[in-house]
């Protein structure tokens, strides 16, 4: 009887294992960079609960801002989400569990943290 050849070369000792590591790298190469939206709690809401309307502070706007931080409250990615916001100057919407008023807030304690350091060191 006679044995025919192996397909896989010889210096595959799983050649599972090599396939499963090539379709690794090709998905880290073709996945965007900061791919965080697509892993965030929100990614199949098709309402707008993430921009409330109305003006800031109104029964409205707080219902509506309500829902979408319940939403954000177990969210796997809200930080990046957040830092994104920040870094972007997202003015409107709520972003990574937080308001516009939140974030405005957050930002003027970054600024005056490191004003006052800059002081310190000089």
């Amino acid at each position: 009887m006679k044995h025919a050849l192996s397909r896989w070369p010889s210096r595959h000792a799983d050649p599972a294992a090599d396939a499963l590591a090539e379709l690794a790298t090709v998905v880290a190469e073709t996945a965007p960079v900061g791919d965080w939206p697509a892993q965030a709690a929100c990614r199949d809401d098709a309402t707008d609960r993430h921009w409330p309307t109305g003006r800031e502070g109104s029964p409205r706007y707080e219902r509506q801002a309500a829902a979408a931080l319940d939403m954000c409250r177990f969210c796997p990615v809200r930080a990046q989400c957040l830092a994104y916001a920040l870094e972007a100057g997202e003015d409107d919407g709520i972003w990574g569990g937080t308001t516009p008023a939140q974030r405005r807030s957050r930002l003027e304690c970054d600024r005056t943290a490191a004003a006052t350091r800059s002081h310190i060191a000089s």
